[in-house]
């Protein structure tokens, strides 16, 4: 069959063990759960209303991330990083920063200068009102404009 005409692809939908898992990692980042909150499969099937099932498979790799402790006979709590890790992830953090950074400034320079500025603009109209979650976003926005 030879068609003159563009055809466009089906897009699959992502299966719901993948939407749960991105859901989960980003309400953590985020603060949606608080550092050290007990999160049970229950509370997250009812919030997100999904079975167990994708709750427990998102689990399973967000322990693995680092993001959710799993303790037996206890539950499953939000990470808690003690003040040592807490040191250890910043310096890391920094280390990889300059690195990626200093890639960004390399590739395009000019680029780089607009939209750092764009997103510091926005920050301080932010910080100024008091908009702290809009404010985290942003910042988030401009530590992963380094890795662009």
């Amino acid at each position: 069959m030879k068609s003159t005409k563009a055809v466009e692809k089906i897009i699959r939908p992502k299966p719901v063990s993948e939407v749960v898992l991105e859901r989960l990692r980003s309400d953590i980042v985020n603060n949606v759960f608080a550092l050290g909150e007990k999160i049970s499969e229950a509370q997250l099937s009812e919030l997100y209303n999904v079975t167990k099932a994708p709750i427990r498979a998102a689990y399973i790799r967000l322990e693995a991330e680092g993001l959710i402790e799993i303790r037996a006979q206890s539950g499953t709590f939000v990470f808690k990083p003690t003040a040592h890790e807490l040191q250890a992830l910043a310096e890391l953090r920094t280390a990889l920063e300059l690195e990626a950074i200093s890639l960004s400034m390399r590739r395009n320079l000019a680029a780089l200068q607009r939209e750092v500025g764009k997103i510091y603009d926005k920050m301080v109209v932010r910080a100024q009102s008091g908009s702290i979650d809009e404010y985290q976003k942003l910042d988030t926005r401009l530590h992963l404009l380094f890795q662009e």
